[in-house]
């Protein structure tokens, strides 16, 4: 009888564990915060057409590409990881706040504005644009 309960104990814990992780593990793909993550796994293998449908506007407006060329540069160019170091949500706009850590130790932070459309988050690139212009230079000089 110990046994079986031994064994009914050990499935369950079994069952258990593998749902989590797979709520946890299709969980990842949904919110702000995966639109956000996804679009730097994008710019980090440089593939252009993952990033896509995480941006609003279209991949070819002027907004959209300086926001692609300046993270290219620095998960690419610069290596640098990257680590959301704080999320802020109200029903359907999100700030995402980033933190750029540079193999020399350099540090930068960014904050990513992220709007719900329907059912899916997508990344506002003139905001975020925005966003980082004014944090790389926040008195305007240059």
């Amino acid at each position: 009888m110990n046994s079986k309960v031994s064994t009914l104990g050990w499935l369950t814990s079994a069952l258990l564990s593998l749902l989590t992780l797979f709520v946890f593990g299709s969980l990842q793909n949904y919110g702000p915060e995966s639109s956000v993550r996804r679009f730097h796994q994008a710019a980090a293998e440089l593939n252009q057409p993952m990033a896509e449908p995480l941006v609003e506007p279209t991949f070819d407006s002027a907004a959209t590409q300086q926001l692609w060329s300046y993270v290219t540069s620095m998960v690419v160019d610069g290596k640098a990881s990257v680590v959301v170091t704080h999320y802020q949500r109200k029903e359907d706009r999100a700030v995402i706040l980033t933190r750029y850590q540079f193999p020399g130790g350099d540090q930068q932070s960014w904050a990513w504005v992220v709007n719900r459309e329907g059912k899916k988050w997508m990344i506002d690139t003139r905001e975020t644009a925005l966003a980082a212009r004014y944090l790389l230079d926040p008195r305007g000089t240059g």
